[in-house]
């Protein structure tokens, strides 16, 4: 995949009822990899109670979510919910994950376990054992 036709595929939302390649703790490598099946893309102005209260909690914690200015709260558009899919070496199961997309069209999960969605399919070969945490590293990739 060329950088040009991976930005805009990075830019395009996920599809429901598909399954996505996950990493847990953001962190590239095979051995964090999980699937999430897509159930529900909910756009931010018409996020429920739930979402907004989820939202509202998570932004405070993490600067995966840049503030443009200190005025500024931190911005996304859209809210991806699924469900993670059993990885065969941890059998982990969760009901939920959901997932928001930062400005520099990263997704990353809200319920606490630090999940990065792959949209593109690629990031295991483009950025393996990359740490994907780091505002500073997801800008240079930007720049790229």
């Amino acid at each position: 995949m060329t950088d040009e036709e991976y930005i805009k595929k990075m830019q395009e939302l996920p599809i429901v009822g598909q399954d996505y390649p996950c990493y847990d703790d953001g962190k590239i490598r095979e051995s964090r990899k999980h699937k999430v099946m897509i159930n529900n893309i909910v756009e931010f102005d018409k996020r429920d109670e739930y979402l907004d209260d989820l939202w509202q909690q998570e932004i405070e914690e993490w600067e995966c979510f840049e503030k443009v200015s200190h005025k500024e709260k931190p911005k996304t558009d859209y809210f991806v919910l699924g469900t993670l899919i059993t990885n065969d070496k941890y059998k982990q199961m969760l009901d939920e994950v959901v997932f928001a997309r930062n400005e520099l069209n990263y997704w990353f999960c809200l319920l606490g376990n630090g999940g990065l969605l792959d949209v593109t399919g690629g990031y295991l070969e483009k950025f393996e054992d990359s740490f994907f945490m780091s505002r500073e590293q997801l800008k240079e990739e930007e720049k790229k």
